[in-house]
């Protein structure tokens, strides 16, 4: 790659920033051995501090990826089979119900045909759903406070869980959900410590991603990036101020800045750098650290970055009741095991078939293509952002100077 070709890149984010869509924005792209890092904008508007080295991030559900190879760690031990019910494991679940109709009455529930095993919940065909998806039981979770304490066990808020029912019967339908929060607690279970405890032993530890955490250390607190909210109404960038949203809002989520004495999420929660991300995508080509330390196999590798998606529950949709997209970005995916992964159809996404990744609520995102042995993770702190626009631009913009 030619070093004057990223400057479209940066011009485009340039763009984005000088809008007002985003605070400041950070990348880091791998190609083939060589790498490419970039900024541009603030870590601040208000004191207007502008990008520094190594900022670090809420990336939000960019921790589920994360959490989805811990799961897969325990089954290549075979701690865990993709098979087991998750009842089998925590038992508070022995007695779901589910509901008749998805947009009915939430008390109107009936038995399940079968009990989800923990495939559907790496999957996120389980039935569970997410506050923000404004259906009766992302409701039913924003009213018994799910996620919101900051001074709660994962355990704690998992039993939360136990007496709402599932939105549907498990395999019938794919749904975005709380499905790897519940995957944190069940590897708490299985490996009787704590989530941050084993992904700190054998994630953050073996990748080097030494700003990778659930809090943020007292001297590193200059580095984390303030997080913005988008008003559509206003179109302008407003701080995040827990507390202050509508209900349902991913935005009401704690998110705590300071070492908690329990705090651990499985689907949100950590905090992160470019460059630590960009080393566990990185791993997602081989398996491996950079130093070739074994993270996961390649077979099991290939089984999450594979389609587990019957066409029938195609396409792919998160539609957030604040969301101001009217485009579907996962319309050209599927999904794996923790990952999305890219279709052979036709879209205005210029990425092979088989690329893969995920993304976060504040505009994080990532992908990988083992094709063209790329990686490229783009990180910001903009909830409600127009990250359709930004993200599929990164992406095109990195397919004209490698294709």
């Amino acid at each position: 790659m030619v070093e004057k070709n990223f400057n479209k890149i940066s011009d485009r984010m340039s763009e984005f920033v000088n809008n007002g869509l985003f605070p400041g924005i950070e990348w880091i792209i791998c190609h083939s051995g060589s790498k490419t890092k970039g900024s541009v904008g603030y870590m601040n508007l208000k004191t207007q501090q502008k990008m520094i080295e190594q900022p670090i991030y809420r990336i939000w559900s960019m921790t589920k990826p994360i959490v989805s190879i811990a799961v897969m760690q325990l089954i290549e031990k075979k701690f865990l089979r993709l098979e087991d019910e998750l009842q089998k494991i925590l038992p508070m679940f022995k007695h779901l119900k589910t509901m008749i109709n998805p947009i009915g009455d939430i008390n109107d529930t009936t038995n399940l045909n079968t009990a989800p095993t923990i495939l559907d919940l790496i999957s996120h065909t389980a039935g569970f759903s997410y506050h923000f998806l404004g259906d009766p039981v992302g409701i039913a979770y924003d009213k018994v406070g799910f996620l919101k304490p900051a001074n709660t066990s994962l355990e704690e808020e998992i039993e939360k869980l136990a007496n709402i029912p599932l939105l549907f019967q498990p395999k019938q339908k794919w749904q975005y959900s709380v499905s790897v929060d519940i995957l944190g607690r069940v590897i708490e279970v299985i490996t009787k410590q704590s989530l941050r405890d084993y992904l700190m032993e054998n994630i953050f530890e073996p990748l080097n991603m030494k700003d990778t955490d659930f809090y943020v250390p007292q001297e590193k607190q200059e580095r984390v990036m303030t997080s913005y909210c988008y008003d559509i109404d206003k179109k302008t960038l407003l701080n995040w101020e827990r507390d202050n949203y509508e209900n349902q809002s991913i935005a009401n989520f704690s998110y705590p800045l300071d070492e908690p004495k329990q705090f651990a999420r499985g689907g949100h929660g950590l905090y992160s750098s470019t460059e630590d991300y960009s080393n566990f995508s990185e791993m997602l080509l081989t398996g491996k650290s950079q130093t070739g330390k074994h993270i996961i196999g390649l077979e099991n590798l290939l089984l999450m970055t594979t389609n587990s998606i019957s066409e029938k529950l195609l396409p792919l949709e998160i539609k957030h009741i604040d969301d101001q997209e009217s485009l579907n970005f996962f319309e050209p995916y599927s999904f794996g095991l923790g990952f999305r992964i890219k279709l052979n159809i036709k879209s205005d996404n210029n990425s092979n078939p088989g690329e893969f990744g995920w993304a976060g609520a504040a505009s994080t995102f990532f992908f990988v293509d083992p094709t063209e042995q790329l990686t490229a993770v783009i990180m910001t702190q903009t909830l409600n952002g127009n990250y359709y626009l930004k993200d599929i631009d990164f992406i095109n913009l990195i397919y004209s100077e490698i294709k």
